[in-house]
Parts: structure tokens; sequence; C-alpha cells
């Protein structure tokens, strides 16, 4: 029986170092997006610090941007590839 969380579940990456937090979310991201497509949770995904990991190309390959359900945290929003601000439907 697959494992089923129906809380929220917050992952603090802050205490990594950048290249492995990098890694953890582009590999993690495109699981998720696996998962809502499957199931439809979760409903939500919170991405801090957004323009370390979205930039270029990546959120293209690591968003699913017809599922939506994103929020966008950045400082930095310029480092975010336009075609991600134009879909983004929150962005702190």
């Amino acid at each position: 029986m697959p494992l089923r969380y129906d809380g929220g579940v917050v992952i603090d990456l802050s205490h990594q170092p950048q290249d492995r937090k990098i890694e953890y979310i582009t590999t993690v991201l495109p699981l998720l997006n696996v998962l809502r497509r499957r199931t439809g949770v979760p409903h939500r995904i919170v991405v801090d610090e957004a323009h370390y990991f979205l930039h270029d190309g990546d959120a293209a390959r690591l968003l699913d941007s017809e599922l939506h359900g994103y929020m966008i945290v950045t400082y930095c929003a310029s480092r975010l590839p336009r075609e991600l601000l134009a879909t983004s439907e929150v962005m702190i």
C-alpha cells in the first residue's frame, strides 16, 4: 500500500550546502509532478529562493505548468524565465 499523508509537509534545506539544495530540488520537483498527476496532491508547492532553482530552462523542466498550484518566492524575479513569471499564480 502506498504511503499517503493528508497534511502539509515543509522541507527545510537551509542548513544544506547550495549544491545539495539544487540536487534535491531538481530531483523532488519532477517526482511531485508525477504524484500530482496521479493523485491530485499536493495541491500547492512552495518554492522558496526560486531564483536559485528555476532560472534558465530549469523552470520548464521542473514545474508542470498545466497543473498550476505553485507559489514562487524570490527576491530576484529578474532571474526567473519570462514564461514562469507570466504563468505564475502566486509570486512573493
